[in-house]
């Protein structure tokens, strides 16, 4: 049995200026909803590493998107799980040095990745997709729910 591994991709806030938020979204088939999404999540001050389980992406406000990125063996799923957590966060913007770029999740989500590569757990192929996917999506007004995680 097998796992699927999706980018899950959500929209930006226009005031703020920051890129779209991306996590990773693993769900029993390509066709499942309901998965559990592993993100780097936070502010301005600090960003943590987030595992939520039994969530529908879909049901939240800013969502836009998701794209299936592979399927990982049941045995692989541990090791995914400490690659994930283990991954750098991005730190404060506050502690980022002038004239440096500010790591965010989109970075956190593409290291993930190329750790996953690195580790055979996921197929070279998939870092490629993450090129694929929008860096900048906008809210509209065509949302109605204020869920995130129902």
């Amino acid at each position: 049995m097998s796992r699927c591994l999706s980018l899950v991709y959500y929209a930006a806030d226009p005031l703020s200026g920051r890129r779209s938020h991306w996590s990773l979204f693993l769900s029993d088939t390509a066709a499942s909803k309901r998965g559990t999404v592993f993100e780097a999540q936070g502010g301005l001050l600090q960003m943590t590493y987030g595992r939520v389980a039994s969530v529908t992406p879909e049901n939240d406000l800013g969502f836009r998107g998701r794209v299936e990125l592979c399927t990982i063996p049941n045995e692989k799923l541990e090791e995914f799980e400490t690659t994930a957590e283990g991954t750098t966060l991005p730190s404060s913007p506050l502690r980022v040095s002038k004239g440096c770029h500010r790591r965010d999740c989109q970075d956190w989500v593409a290291d993930v990745v190329q750790n996953l590569v690195i580790k055979n757990i996921v197929p070279a192929e998939v870092a490629d997709t993450l090129d694929r996917i929008p860096k900048i999506t906008l809210l509209d007004e065509t949302r109605s729910s204020n869920n995130r995680w129902d």
